[in-house]
């Protein structure tokens, strides 16, 4: 993550700006001298612990090319990464597993470990600190019970207990939910680390306890199992991917259908209409709309873009990002706007005629129009949406250096994009 990013988005993978999250904790607080036979209090334990965190995360700005190296490893997941980093609860799981579980060769060499060997002659507690956080799974839990002491959470594996701290876990959790989290001891206390991912009671437990043991399968555990890394180096560097797929698959791609990992042709879509001018009004108010300029919309489901929407006199065209958002966007467009919708014509996408450029297409004499355009090797996005996400910015400076290998002049286009 570039620093300057920092102000639309935070180190912790959160979409809140740094001064709204993390940077809240960037100041440390007073440490209370230790009592014999006391405990620290839990608000000064909890703000000690998220300015540990802080201090953890704000490495992450030291760490670019390992970071570089650990987007690359995503575009072996079955899914494009890089098109979910808007939802804050993804983005944290995605940063909290590359402290914690990317490592090439030992896991020794995980990040968190590493910031830990750089600490330890200024800061031995912070060091320790580190070192036994590293120790902690992503794992799957259901919520026994909520108590002014904290969540009461048990391990689906082996049914073990857990008290979390009531200021750790996300707001408005309920009894019989489900939870996949990282729990770090700090304190006396135990934590949830930085991310939290829910699923509804009933349906949604059901589905993670289904899928969480389909999951340790195919890692080749037991769901009981106490995984370490240092004794399943395997299965801990794929356990983050899996545990992330089950919330993904029940919040996103078992309504959505699951979007491709490699670049397709984005599906065109035409739609005859009656009355544009009520179709704008409705539009306006539909469900995960966000109103663009020149009668352009864009269609979100929760935080993934699913569609572009451009509104013409007699005619609705949308193109989806993927193949797989076509069943969806028809019965949301039916939904929404149904009776106004009288014929439909499906087209695929001309590259030519929409300028969809492909892998080979310069700049030229309109570089504007270039960052605008959609591509297929920025996976359907122009280069200026790639540019507001850190796999679309990697993509970017190779495409970039290609073309001054074929003599472009691409020094606009950089300071366009921020690269």
């Amino acid at each position: 993550m570039d620093s300057s990013k920092l102000r639309n988005s935070c180190v912790c993978g959160n979409s809140l700006p740094y001064l709204e999250c993390c940077g809240v904790y960037c100041e440390k607080p007073i440490e209370p001298i230790p009592i014999r036979n006391t405990s620290v209090s839990k608000e000064t334990a909890y703000q000690l612990y998220r300015y540990r965190l802080h201090e953890l995360f704000i490495a992450l700005l030291s760490l670019r090319e390992f970071y570089q190296s650990y987007w690359e490893s995503l575009a072996e997941e079955d899914f494009p990464v890089e098109t979910l980093m808007d939802d804050p609860d993804f983005g944290r799981a995605i940063i909290e597993s590359f402290f914690w579980d990317y490592f090439t060769k030992y896991s020794e060499s995980r990040p968190i470990l590493r910031i830990a060997r750089h600490v330890e002659g200024d800061d031995l507690k912070a060091a320790n600190d580190y070192i036994t956080w590293s120790m902690s799974p992503l794992w799957a839990y259901r919520i026994d019970q909520i108590t002014p002491a904290g969540v009461l959470v048990r391990n689906l594996g082996n049914d073990k207990m857990h008290l979390l701290h009531p200021q750790s876990v996300p707001p408005n959790l309920e009894a019989g939910m489900g939870l996949i989290t990282r729990i770090v001891p700090f304190q006396g206390y135990e934590f949830c680390a930085s991310s939290a991912l829910v699923f509804p009671k009933e349906e949604g437990l059901s589905f993670l306890r289904s899928e969480f043991k389909l999951a340790c399968q195919e890692l080749g555990v037991k769901p009981g199992v106490a995984l370490r890394p240092d004794v399943h180096t395997r299965e801990w560097s794929h356990h983050s991917s899996l545990l992330r797929r089950i919330w993904r698959r029940y919040h996103y791609d078992r309504i959505l259908g699951r979007p491709h990992q490699k670049p397709l042709k984005p599906l065109r879509l035409e739609f005859w209409v009656k009355d544009s001018e009520n179709i704008h009004k409705r539009l306006s108010g539909a469900s995960g709309i966000r109103i663009l300029k020149n009668n352009r919309f864009e269609h979100r489901f929760r935080y993934l873009k699913v569609s572009e929407i451009t509104l013409f006199e007699t005619a609705l065209v949308s193109v989806l990002s993927d193949f797989s958002f076509e069943s969806y966007f028809c019965q949301w467009l039916h939904r929404e706007l149904g009776d106004t919708l009288p014929e439909e014509v499906w087209v695929p996408f001309d590259r030519s005629e929409k300028k969809l450029a492909s892998n080979e297409t310069l700049p030229g004499e309109n570089p504007d129009q270039w960052l605008k355009t959609n591509r297929l090797d920025l996976n359907g996005q122009s280069p200026l949406e790639a540019a507001t996400h850190d796999f679309g910015r990697r993509r970017l400076r190779e495409l970039l250096e290609q073309f001054e290998k074929q003599g472009s002049n691409t020094e606009y286009l950089r300071k366009q994009l921020q690269l």
